[in-house]
């Protein structure tokens, strides 16, 4: 099959991601991991730069498989790797705009508890984290 290369190496990468946080998880599991990364600068800031470094790997890897394994212009991987990267934040952005800030994170914040619910509810969530409501 045509894609089965660009699968192979996005999958390998995914499959990299997973293992850090796997490694992450492994001393104490998730309770200990989520207290950690917030209570310990080193330990965060070596698995931001590790993960970090994991996420951009995904494109690099795109392109280069693009440009070696499909044989494409520079130019054309290139873009075919940006189109593939924008499309995903213009399309939430999109939803955003259609739906309404306020409904898009309340929407947001149901699904994952990220504030107090009481509180966001009471005060709009735009209220409760002190965003401005029109541009200055």
């Amino acid at each position: 099959m045509p894609g089965q290369m660009l699968l192979a190496a996005v999958g390998g990468l995914a499959l990299l991601r997973t293992v850090v946080l796997l490694l992450a998880l492994v001393p104490r599991g998730p309770g200990h991991y989520w207290f950690a990364f917030w209570t310990e600068p080193g330990a965060r800031s070596v698995y931001v730069t590790v993960a970090f470094a994991a996420f951009l790997a995904v494109f690099v890897t795109a392109y280069a498989v693009l440009r070696n394994g499909y044989g494409m212009t520079r130019a054309r991987a290139a873009g075919r790797i940006l189109v593939a990267t924008g499309l995903p934040p213009a399309a939430l952005g999109g939803l955003v705009a259609v739906l309404g800030l306020e409904r898009a994170m309340t929407l947001w914040n149901d699904q994952l508890a990220l504030l107090p619910w009481g509180l966001s509810r009471i005060l709009g969530i735009t209220g409760y984290l002190e965003i401005p409501t029109s541009r200055r």
